[in-house]
């Protein structure tokens, strides 16, 4: 008996199923960088959607907050005891402190920076209410413009942080791109 057409369609058939299963393999390969690829762009498209959540209800929280100490310093008639506490509420029913805690977390360490001077802003402005500035006088118009000005740092770095997602990935835009190590300093 001739052995070689025999050899022949063995070496053929091992030839084909190992190429066959390369071929596998390689088409394995693409597909699980593929789903790794999508995932990490589901990822990205879900913490952004998380940011911004965060973000735009930090900024209206703060504009709460902004809108009730406009009111109190326009209000002349309340009591110093009164003020307080109405000025106090404001800043409770805002829900800010809450979300600030939220920024904290979500947002990368400078963003967090400039949320929380916005927020102290707020705060002196509010002291400056309570000792009995009203809309018109220099300390009340200094402080506003001072958190005006601390607001428009925010909303730049809000902008900037949601814009490096897409451009930089997750990673970059969190810690590397920012420099941060993704702990909150404590103040």
């Amino acid at each position: 008996m001739d052995w070689l057409p025999l050899a022949s369609a063995a070496l053929g058939g091992l030839i084909g199923s190992g190429s066959t299963l390369m071929a596998d393999r390689v088409r394995w390969r693409r597909e699980i960088t593929e789903r790794a690829a999508e995932r990490q762009r589901t990822e990205e498209l879900q913490q952004r959607a998380a940011r911004h959540i965060v973000y735009a209800e930090y900024l209206t929280a703060l504009s709460r907050i902004r809108n009730g100490l406009r009111e109190m310093a326009h209000d002349q008639l309340l009591s110093l005891d009164e003020r307080t506490a109405r000025l106090q509420q404001v800043f409770l029913d805002s829900g800010a402190y809450e979300l600030r805690s939220q920024m904290q977390l979500i947002a990368p360490e400078p963003v967090g920076e400039h949320a929380e001077d916005a927020y102290k802003a707020l705060r002196r402005l509010r002291m400056a209410i309570e000792g009995g500035a009203s809309f018109q006088d220099a300390s009340y118009l200094a402080q506003r413009d001072h958190y005006h000005g601390k607001l428009a740092t925010l909303k730049q770095a809000l902008r900037h942080d949601l814009a490096s997602i897409f451009r930089d990935g997750p990673s970059a835009s969190s810690a590397g791109r920012f420099g941060c190590s993704g702990r909150w300093r404590a103040r």
